[in-house]
């Protein structure tokens, strides 16, 4: 039976979906989004003084300590300017309209590139989450920042925002259930059920499934723009070279934002794909790409609530824009080496764009860290090991 492209791409919010252009799916997301944030400030403009009213914890810890600069930050106002300034910074940036984005949503790909763009792109979706849990370690009760006895309650807030991701990343959300729905009576008979939740990369394996990937097939060594865009994202979140937030900014605003955009568009063409060769998609195989598209929403307004809790000035912005530059800029690579890759084809990369002076790589503590940090990986990992670690 061929599966409907309106099939392929069940609950999508989006219901002209494959009628639209990658810039006009952009467009839709970064209006949606500063609308639904914009509507989120207006009720805290009327239901309260600032954002700490909102949030239990932090309320009784600010009458234990109060934080005047805190509660500054904390207003609805302070946080909309905020968040509209980052938000576009993150959005005009051009890898949210790569060239194999824009291509792929004219379904200019067929199910054989479509398969070698799942194996490849599957190897960025099995890493991706791993330095949110890096970043969430950098958030403890001996942190060192200007709020005083308020870094304590702010960690834990922040380790709660992050733990969130990683909850709907590994799906440990809900408690696992034995064989007939009940929860297990002893960890000796249902000691598989620990590892039964429905992890992101389980969901890529379904779609895999669905292209008629073999078990056999799914993992093959990374391409060398993918190696890099895994190990940057690691490096910002955990490396004590960067501070807390900025790797607070690599695993938030630096990718929540632009993510339920792009994978439309990839919806978009598989639509197209699976309309035309007759794909069977139904959405338990297309649960990975729908799934982003609501949830990565609420991730970026979270994290980006948590981030505000830690900018002070025109120079902790300056950082954040500096760490969503370097993962975007790795981003765009990886990409690039991947439409190489699934279609046979040249394209350019970051370095050959024509980008605006606030994108500029002025960083120069991520160069030599990520040389070190590819001789330190597994060289089977890697296609063409010894042309990588050079």
């Amino acid at each position: 039976m061929l599966v409907s492209a309106s099939h392929a791409v069940v609950d999508h919010p989006l219901p002209e979906l494959c009628a639209l252009t990658a810039p006009e799916i952009l467009a839709w997301y970064r209006s949606q989004q500063r609308s639904d944030v914009s509507v989120m400030f207006s009720r805290l403009r009327d239901e309260a003084a600032d954002l700490s009213e909102e949030i239990g914890p932090l309320r009784h810890y600010l009458a234990a300590y109060p934080g005047d600069s805190l509660r500054k930050r904390l207003r609805a106002e302070a946080l909309e300017q905020l968040f509209l300034h980052m938000h576009e910074h993150v959005m005009e940036h051009p890898v949210w309209l790569h060239p194999f984005f824009v291509r792929v949503t004219e379904g200019d790909i067929n199910a054989a590139q479509l398969t070698v763009f799942a194996r490849q792109y599957f190897n960025q979706v099995k890493n991706t989450r791993q330095c949110v849990a890096l970043a969430l370690g950098r958030f403890h009760t001996m942190i060192d920042r200007v709020d005083g006895e308020l870094n304590t309650i702010l960690s834990e807030l922040t380790q709660i925002v992050l733990a969130g991701l990683l909850s709907d990343e590994y799906g440990t959300g809900a408690k696992p259930q034995s064989a007939n729905g009940h929860a297990p009576h002893s960890l000796v008979s249902d000691i598989g059920q620990l590892f039964a939740h429905v992890t992101h990369p389980a969901l890529f394996r379904r779609f895999l499934d669905a292209l008629g990937t073999k078990t056999a097939d799914y993992d093959v060594p990374m391409l060398h723009g993918v190696a890099d865009n895994v190990l940057v994202q690691r490096i910002l979140a955990s490396d004590p070279a960067y501070d807390e937030l900025e790797a607070l900014a690599s695993v938030g605003l630096g990718m929540e934002w632009g993510v339920p955009a792009f994978f439309s568009m990839i919806m978009a063409g598989i639509s197209k794909v699976a309309a035309r060769e007759g794909l069977q998609l139904d959405s338990t195989a297309m649960e990975i790409w729908s799934s982003h598209v609501k949830q990565d929403v609420e991730h970026a307004v979270a994290v980006m609530i948590a981030t505000a809790f830690f900018v002070r000035d025109a120079a902790d912005v300056k950082r954040l824009e500096g760490a969503t530059n370097i993962l975007m800029a790795y981003r765009y690579d990886m990409m690039s080496d991947i439409y190489r890759e699934v279609f046979g084809e040249g394209c350019h990369k970051i370095s050959a764009v024509e980008l605006p002076s606030r994108y500029a790589l002025h960083d120069k503590r991520i160069q030599p860290r990520l040389e070190s940090a590819r001789y330190a990986i597994r060289p089977g990992s890697v296609r063409s090991y010894a042309n990588y670690a050079v």
